[in-house]
């Protein structure tokens, strides 16, 4: 298992190796306002609000739908990260104008924002995956071990960057995907979309085909943040064979995918193959979680 878990940031995750290079752009074009949005319980905002206060930027938060009545969670960690929250409605991925107007507005005041959209989801923030590939192929080659398979619970970001390392790179690593919410139409061309643009961004001249992409999406139950038995299931193994968590959004359902897939003789016990810890464990002492699991 790759603990991004334990990257630091306010209970770490996989946003963090994103904002590196995010948050250093924003140094870089001497901001002093960092601008982004998601959900109430998202581990975006809750690393981007760590990543902010740790080299002094002041950040805006722009969150969509109602406040909740009980904060726990990731929105606790937000509210104690110190983070100004804007309860603005509507749905998640209609931010981008608001942050745009938003940002324009702090321009005008003589300020210099930086807004982070799509959740890090942008190919500089994709980079810290090409890179976090590159570091885990340099760990296999100093431990000796010779890695069939990674599979991480993303369809977005995080795959996408680990799909350019693993072509940059030239590995024989098969990637594979584990789907934590429905497929909407055209999403193996914005994915191949973004993985384009990742690669160009890193200087590696590779086409993405949406037959080159490797997600299953099996495992995803009604949808996303659905609770289903085999991410119930796999969260409580994994706690109790290995004391590590899973989260119930993300791990929780991809390492359900894998237990599956060994169950169902995919996988061999000679294949080696690495699960990707992509963080998110705040989300299991949210109300509509943590009942699940007592």
């Amino acid at each position: 298992m790759k603990r991004d878990d334990m990257t630091g940031l306010a209970t770490g995750g996989n946003k963090t190796r994103m904002l590196e290079f995010l948050i250093g752009d924003a140094l870089k074009m001497k901001a002093d306002v960092i601008i982004t949005g998601a959900n109430p319980f998202s581990n975006h905002v809750r690393q981007t609000s760590a990543a902010a206060n740790k080299v002094g930027l002041e950040i805006i938060l722009l969150i969509s739908g109602e406040q909740p009545q009980e904060v726990n969670g990731n929105s606790l960690l937000t509210e104690i990260l110190g983070a100004e929250l804007r309860y603005v409605g509507g749905e998640e991925d209609e931010l981008g104008p608001k942050m745009e107007k938003a940002a324009q507005e702090y321009r005008e005041a003589g300020r210099h924002p930086y807004v982070i959209h799509k959740f890090c989801s942008v190919p500089k923030g994709c980079a810290g995956y090409v890179n976090a590939f590159m570091e885990l192929d340099d760990q296999l080659k100093q431990q000796n071990i010779d890695l069939d398979e990674v599979i991480v619970s993303s369809a977005a970001g995080t795959y996408a960057g680990l799909f350019v390392g693993v072509k940059a790179l030239n590995s024989d690593v098969e990637l594979k995907g584990i789907a934590i919410s429905e497929r909407i139409p055209g999403w193996k061309d914005r994915l191949c979309e973004l993985i384009n643009g990742t690669a160009s961004h890193v200087n590696f001249d590779y086409t993405c085909r949406p037959q080159d992409i490797n997600v299953n999406s099996d495992y995803f139950g009604e949808g996303y943040a659905a609770p289903t038995d085999g991410m119930i299931e796999a969260v409580k193994m994994v706690a109790q064979t290995e004391g590590i968590l899973l989260d119930p959004i993300y791990t929780g359902k991809g390492m359900a995918g894998l237990i599956d897939l060994v169950r169902k003789g995919v996988y061999r016990k000679e294949d080696k193959v690495l699960f990707w810890h992509t963080g998110g464990i705040p989300s299991l002492f949210t109300p509509q979680f943590r009942n699940l699991f007592i």
